[in-house]
């Protein structure tokens, strides 16, 4: 999901949780969303083709990506 997307769904109540986790595959960190029927998504990015999982270099890139969709809660795995 883009971040419109998550946005989106999070005004409309669609989405549960949201968590941000390390994955030594694209070496860094991937922010995914939970929706209400238990479905996770990654957030994605809008340049490179689509469905591609964004990569943060920090948690803290991470959060300043997505503080502004409304979740007052987020898990970090790391």
């Amino acid at each position: 999901m883009e971040l419109r997307d998550i946005k989106s769904a999070f005004t409309t109540g669609g989405l549960s949780s949201l968590s941000i986790s390390y994955t030594s595959l694209l070496d860094g960190y991937i922010v995914t969303v939970k929706t209400k029927s238990g479905t996770a998504h990654p957030l994605t990015t809008q340049r490179e083709g689509k469905g591609c999982p964004r990569s943060f270099k920090s948690v803290d890139s991470a959060i300043a990506a997505i503080k502004n969709v409304g979740f007052k809660q987020v898990t970090i795995d790391l």
